[in-house]
């Protein structure tokens, strides 16, 4: 790793994350933030990471960070949306699903997930507004 740079390295972990190779992205992503604990692209991966594996509280944790660096960035606020809702911090969720539409407003994944939350708050109606354009979008 020590012979990467910061991108290459990134590019490594992805290609491991992308092939399934969960065990061996962590590890990357991890050796990225030991050299820099402000990579964007190592947080954010890791948070999908930790997602994808249950770890909801580590998830939120990471893509929080992630965020506060890239407050610009709509993908790593749908995914700390999708962290938050599997914590069913369901006013998060959707907050960070607002904020990555408001980034990105034919962002169809945030508005699915969105339409999710507020199914789960007994917000039927603006679910299925979300749901339905989402379904347009996609």
């Amino acid at each position: 790793m020590a012979d990467f740079t910061i991108p290459e390295a990134l590019q490594h972990a992805a290609r491991h994350h992308q092939a399934g190779r969960l065990p061996e992205a962590e590890a990357n992503y991890r050796a990225i933030l030991a050299r820099d604990p402000s990579c964007v692209g190592a947080l954010h991966g890791l948070g999908i990471l930790a997602l994808q594996v249950g770890r909801h509280e580590v998830a939120a944790e990471l893509l929080r960070r992630a965020a506060t660096l890239a407050p610009g960035d709509p993908a790593i606020h749908s995914n700390l949306g999708e962290a938050c809702r599997h914590l069913h911090r369901l006013d998060e969720a959707v907050a960070s699903y607002r904020q990555a539409l408001a980034l990105q407003p034919d962002f169809h994944n945030a508005l699915g997930n969105l339409g999710l939350a507020l199914a789960a708050q007994g917000r039927l109606d603006e679910a299925i507004v979300c749901l339905r354009q989402a379904l347009a979008l996609k």
